[in-house]
């Protein structure tokens, strides 16, 4: 199954505001703020509209489907019925230990951001704007709070990372064994 980008990649609605990506990158996008100032300076100089710019990811399509079907393999195989509809919250990092590039991103539950969305080819917009409003009541009103992103701003976020040195260096000089409790 395809993973989900909703939370990372978010959405622009004027009505609900932005999410993910769109949110924090919407300036830089919509050409608002360009990494060229003098370009910029000449765009606005020239009454040019502006032209937005291109933001990449180190995202791995492949390795995100795979943290995806391992959190779900996972929370099924442990917590089984426990989880409401299927969907356990929780979520997958995945970063690159020589850069620190996030190299998958997953958060459960998930949602589909496209249905926020106006369709510019809607031909009766009070029908469009009832069919956003339907499904944003929806989101915001589910219990698993499927608009929490839990991969960053969870109620528990990731741990440092520092703590897996810590615990080789006591492992690695004998202060400890992997029974040890820590309190």
């Amino acid at each position: 199954p395809r993973a989900d980008l909703g939370h990372i990649v978010g959405f622009y609605n004027p009505l609900y505001g932005n999410l993910g990506l769109e949110a924090t990158y919407d300036a830089y996008l919509a050409g608002r703020v360009s990494a060229d100032p003098m370009n910029a300076f000449l765009e606005g100089l020239l009454h040019r509209p502006h032209q937005g710019n291109d933001l990449y990811l180190t995202l791995d399509v492949a390795l995100q489907e795979q943290a995806q079907a391992a959190f779900e393999q996972v929370t099924q195989e442990v917590l089984g019925d426990e989880c409401p509809d299927g969907h356990c919250r929780g979520a997958v990092v995945v970063l690159d230990v020589r850069s620190g590039a996030i190299r998958a991103l997953y958060s459960s539950p998930t949602f589909d951001p496209r249905p926020v969305v106006f369709d510019a080819e809607a031909p009766d917009w009070d029908t469009e704007l009832e069919r956003i409003s339907l499904y944003w009541q929806g989101l915001v009103s589910a219990t698993n709070a499927p608009l929490v992103d839990r991969a960053t701003n969870g109620l528990y976020p990731p741990g440092s990372t520092f703590k897996t040195f810590t615990a080789a260096a006591v492992l690695e000089t004998g202060l400890a064994t992997p029974d040890t409790v820590i309190l």
